[in-house]
């Protein structure tokens, strides 16, 4: 494997390597697409349908909602910008989706990245091991100061958030290649690090994500197989988290707070439980009743827009707005109806392709299209996160994703699998 190959791999693993790093991954992307376009040159644009389909579903709504606010007179000279970042990131997916497919280039760059992901786990478990709090006490400024073992992410929130996600993408990567012991020790590691860090979506996400490996993992497996990953396995998640909540003094006030949604009508409880999202949530929609649910107001303007809903009070009143902090309360707000009903109908056709998979195809591509299901999966109301951060890592992952062409399970007389190895059989037993 020369030198050239490695280069190759680590600029197409580069921002996940350097992820937790401030945003100095954005160098990376631009060395995706830059490669991408020098070798492809224009064939780069007549790539597969599933990729092009990202593109549209996230920037055609973008388009539409421009030209209906042009029409109008209201369209800000920040349209401009917001759009051509979502131009950029419909580039870097269709860029990362065809470097993706090198078969030289694929294994490196899938062992680089599964590699740094399982770096940021053992992290947490670490930090844990070393008597962090869960939630940083004193809030986020304490997370920058407290003494911290290691230089990943700035917040242990945000660690817990990514981790419960982009746990799968190791785990997919382990599955193929049949260490499925070392698998479950990522598992492990991806469990007690998105709970101990403190993010309710990254435990949300976490569960969600290992729901569905156990569902495609036991459809080739049989009855008392299923029975051990449908009600053993949960059932065993449940004893872990009961046992957590007891010994973790943190941990239980923060889900004791969450809980009490169930049990109070008072805005200011609910309002608690919430972190203060229903501040955010009600103006949002009070804006979007007030002549703006068709179009939206675009993305990048909710600051401004939101403002003049705010009661007295609001959490947010001096705090800048960069999102709703809800998947699609914050799609509607910025291209209405019209952007909302095109991103479900693109999100549930991914789901579909999702579903199409069985065991023996489990590979990254695989990992990295759940890890865009669950950042945008309909619960997800996480705040304190760049919403560039946010688009540049979807593309990616779709890119990712959807850098091999969906393939049947291969027949029981093929030798090898598309990366050499034997290919899975529904027989196996994890």
């Amino acid at each position: 494997m020369g030198s050239n190959v490695w280069w190759k791999a680590l600029v197409l693993a580069g921002p996940v390597l350097l992820f937790p790093v401030a945003r100095s991954y954005y160098v990376f992307y631009v060395a995706i697409m830059g490669w991408a376009l020098w070798e492809a040159r224009g064939a780069l644009f007549r790539e597969e349908r599933a990729v092009l389909m990202a593109v549209a579903a996230f920037f055609l709504p973008v388009l539409v909602t421009f030209l209906a606010a042009l029409v109008s007179g209201g369209a800000d000279p920040v349209w401009l910008k917001r759009g051509g970042a979502f131009l950029l990131g419909g580039l870097l997916a269709l860029a990362t989706a065809r470097l993706f497919r090198d078969a030289r280039i694929q294994p490196l760059a899938t062992a680089l990245i599964s590699l740094a992901v399982c770096s940021w786990l053992l992290d947490g478990c670490l930090q844990l091991l070393a008597g962090q709090s869960i939630d940083c006490r004193g809030g986020a400024s304490a997370c920058l100061t407290d003494p911290r073992w290691s230089l990943y992410f700035a917040t242990n929130t945000k660690l817990s958030y990514f981790a419960g996600m982009m746990a799968f993408l190791p785990t997919s990567w382990l599955i193929r290649r049949r260490r499925y012991w070392l698998a479950c020790a990522v598992l492990v590691m991806a469990g007690v690090t998105s709970m101990a860090m403190g993010s309710r979506f990254g435990m949300l996400a976490f569960l969600v994500g290992l729901g569905a490996l156990g569902f495609v993992v036991a459809l080739g497996l049989g009855r008392r197989a299923k029975l051990l990953i449908f009600v053993a396995a949960p059932l065993a998640i449940l004893a872990v988290g009961a046992v957590f909540y007891q010994v973790n003094p943190e941990f239980h006030a923060r889900m004791a707070r969450t809980l009490s949604i169930f049990s109070a009508t008072d805005y200011r409880i609910v309002n608690n439980a919430l972190s203060g999202r229903l501040d955010i949530w009600l103006p949002t929609l009070a804006m979007l009743g007030d002549g703006n649910w068709l179009f939206g107001i675009g993305p990048g303007n909710l600051d401004t827009a939101i403002r003049p809903y705010f009661q007295p009070g609001n959490v947010f009143a001096n705090a800048k707005v960069f999102h709703a902090h809800q998947v699609m309360i914050d799609i509607l707000a910025a291209t209405g109806l019209v952007g909302l009903l095109a991103f479900l109908a693109y999100y549930g056709w991914a789901a579909r392709q999702f579903l199409r998979y069985r065991f023996q195809d489990i590979d990254l591509r695989w990992g990295a299209l759940l890890v865009f299901l669950l950042m945008w999966f309909p619960l997800n109301s996480a705040q304190g996160f760049y919403s560039s951060e946010m688009m540049f890592l979807t593309f990616y992952m779709l890119g990712l994703g959807f850098g091999f062409r969906p393939v049947a399970p291969l027949p029981a007389s093929s030798a090898t699998g598309a990366d050499g190895m034997a290919p899975l059989r529904d027989s196996v037993v994890v």
